[in-house]
């Protein structure tokens, strides 16, 4: 059925209370609310909608001025038992929004992962978000089972997101682990970013329950 979003989903997760995750990015106001920067501009996009009625629980975007855009979501659970929904992908905002600043050195078209928990509250919806980077474009493309980030890292070692094995300009596959565990979300904390590859890049494309990577390598 349609659920009247116009936003575009790159993944679907089922929730522990039966709801569905969706995540991906916006481009206007028209597919969530509180849309960041100028039509056309991705914003990071996330939905809860109830599997069985259609009905949808939560429609929001997070961004900044430039491009936005989440390739993977899950649920996390907290000590206290609540829950948020955790979503990784990559951010082009440099310190306006609720995303940023970018942590690597390069400049626009250069995006950070992007690390965020989107935590519903009696308050409403609080976001915890954070960049890593290099001075070249990264992104994180899913999570393993200890929510570790998995994605891929086209820069040299300036950032974050170190240990480069190809020649600049040939991508790394990457895995970061923050340190105190997940969420550890904080603009502060300690990444360490594990990059392997051969000599000519390779990618990741998504995560799979189990630990297992898919992607293509050269």
């Amino acid at each position: 059925r349609s659920l009247g979003l116009t936003a575009n989903p790159r993944e679907v997760k089922l929730a522990g209370d039966g709801s569905l995750l969706l995540s991906g990015y916006a481009t206007s106001d028209a597919g969530c609310s509180n849309f960041h920067g100028a039509s056309g501009v991705r914003d990071v996009w996330f939905a809860r909608v109830n599997a069985a009625s259609g009905s949808v629980i939560q429609n929001l975007c997070i961004g900044g001025d430039d491009d936005d855009e989440a390739f993977a979501v899950r649920e996390v659970t907290f000590a206290d038992g609540g829950t948020a929904g955790h979503i990784t992908g990559s951010t082009d905002t440099h310190s306006n929004g609720d995303i940023g600043p970018k942590k690597g050195g390069g400049g626009v078209n250069a995006p950070d992962m992007l690390n965020a928990f989107l935590i519903e509250g009696a308050g409403g919806t609080t976001v915890r978000a954070s960049c890593q980077g290099t001075n070249g474009p990264d992104e994180g493309r899913g999570f393993l089972d200890d929510g570790s980030l998995v994605g891929n890292t086209f820069g040299a070692n300036d950032g974050d997101l170190v240990n480069e094995t190809v020649p600049p300009g040939f991508n790394d596959l990457m895995v970061a682990r923050f340190a105190g565990g997940v969420p550890c979300v904080a603009q502060s904390c300690t990444v360490t970013a594990n990059r392997i590859a051969g000599n000519l890049g390779d990618s990741i494309f998504g995560a799979l329950p189990g630990n297992l990577v898919y992607g293509t390598t050269r």
